[in-house]
């Protein structure tokens, strides 16, 4: 780099830190939790999970539910109606992100039965 150069750099640097200095906030502090919009993009919720949500509401939370091909989970199409049910009644506060069997996934034809 040319010894010219460097007032330039240095100077857009300076603007560059000042900037972000007035763009943001330094901390995120206890008494801003209720007025900041919250996302939290992985729970599993089954159910009409009423508690869960009132508490989500309350929070100021929207959620992402994920579907999975799980023993230890309701079926996957239980889940489904679960997502479905839990979008209509929070609108804009529940999405989902659905899922397919893998059961013998390794099968030449599995792809053509799912």
């Amino acid at each position: 780099m040319s010894l010219r150069k460097v007032p330039a750099l240095a100077a857009s640097l300076c603007l560059l830190q000042a900037t972000w200095a007035f763009a943001a906030p330094t901390h995120y502090s206890l008494e801003d939790f209720q007025h900041t919009d919250k996302i939290d993009a992985h729970v599993h919720i089954h159910g009409a999970a009423e508690q869960f949500m009132a508490q989500a509401v309350s929070d100021g939370f929207r959620v992402l539910t994920i579907n999975v091909d799980y023993p230890d989970f309701p079926p996957i199409d239980i889940q489904q109606q679960d997502a479905i049910a839990l979008r209509k009644k929070y609108p804009g506060r529940v999405a989902f992100a659905a899922t397919f069997s893998v059961a013998n996934f390794q099968s030449p034809d599995w792809a053509a039965n799912n």
